[in-house]
């Protein structure tokens, strides 16, 4: 059996990663090796109910292509040796910097969390550009180990702040994250997490644009270094603080995720660059989801990351 990756965040993406149908479907495509006719399809899965009508949604989508009444599943398909190969050039090109990485990463003196951030931020950054869109995984043990890592970027942007949430595919519905809560408030895939119902029992449907505008005058204030007091009600900064974005210190708001500094960022990724790059000439192909799993498997395991399903960051307010 094949899972389906994508960092692609429209919903009908996020959907059809947990959609069965469309996993049963593409991997007979997978088990075929080659195009297949619908006729095909439907005599090899003949429970699967309004199969054209879905067809159709998936050929928009661009999952699926269609070329003389045949069809042809979009998307790199990796199958466990694949994997194997991978992680071992991932392993091999991290080995081989891992004495001067180590000590450029820690010379940058920030904390373990922010560590973990701009290292996941900075392999985004990296692999992300010119990545296969779908990538289809062999269901390994392997794979359950990788996939609770923090690796499904979420942005969401106020007029001042950018908030940059990695979360877990595992851990989408748990709303960790802002952009997680209000993806739910809007399509009311997983309203179920412990977080989605205290996080709407203080601030319900509100309007994103409201919300945003108003917190980034607060962030602007706790960024100048000004007093904003937690004794006062303030339901939105108390929201906040449910996704631990804020900390309470003496009875004022404190940022406690990372602020996401430009020269941090950008000698995180030129640290991370040369095995990137050592690892691109040995593949010799297109990036796909896995390899942005393994190097962070990678950075784990060599514990130069705090073990997190979610992880956010935010451009700072400029005054």
């Amino acid at each position: 059996m094949y899972k389906m990756l994508t960092l692609e965040t429209e919903p009908a993406f996020r959907q059809l990663m947990q959609d069965e149908m469309y996993i049963r479907v593409a991997n007979f495509f997978i088990s075929q090796k080659s195009d297949v006719t619908l006729r095909e399809i439907k005599r090899n899965l003949p429970d699967q109910k309004n199969i054209e009508r879905k067809m159709e949604s998936w050929i928009d989508m661009g999952v699926v292509s269609r070329c003389n009444g045949r069809y042809q599943l979009n998307g790199e398909i990796l199958s466990k040796d694949e994997q194997n190969h991978i992680q071992n050039i991932c392993d091999e090109s991290f080995n081989h910097y891992l004495s001067d990485f180590k000590k450029s990463i820690f010379s940058l003196n920030v904390s373990m969390k922010d560590q973990s951030f701009y290292l996941t931020h900075a392999l985004f950054n990296l692999l992300s550009k010119q990545m296969a869109k779908l990538s289809y995984i062999e269901d390994v043990e392997s794979l359950n180990d990788i996939t609770h890592l923090p690796f499904y970027l979420q942005k969401l942007s106020g007029i001042k702040t950018t908030f940059m949430s990695y979360e877990s595919l595992n851990g989408l519905g748990e709303c960790k994250s802002l952009s997680s809560y209000f993806f739910e408030q809007r399509y009311h895939l997983n309203t179920e997490s412990s977080n989605f119902i205290e996080l709407n029992n203080k601030i319900g449907d509100v309007n994103k644009v409201y919300f945003m505008t108003y917190i980034d005058r607060k962030l602007r204030r706790i960024d100048k270094g000004r007093h904003v007091s937690s004794t006062s009600p303030d339901i939105f900064l108390e929201a906040l603080e449910i996704l631990n974005y804020l900390m309470i210190e003496n009875d004022s708001y404190r940022v406690s995720l990372t602020v996401i500094e430009k020269d941090i960022e950008q000698m995180v990724l030129e640290i991370l660059k040369p095995v990137i790059d050592r690892m691109r000439q040995h593949l010799a192909k297109e990036f796909g989801v896995y390899e942005l799993l393994v190097c962070l498997d990678n950075l784990k395991r060599y514990e130069l990351m705090i073990e997190s399903d979610s992880l956010t960051g935010y451009y700072r307010v400029k005054a």
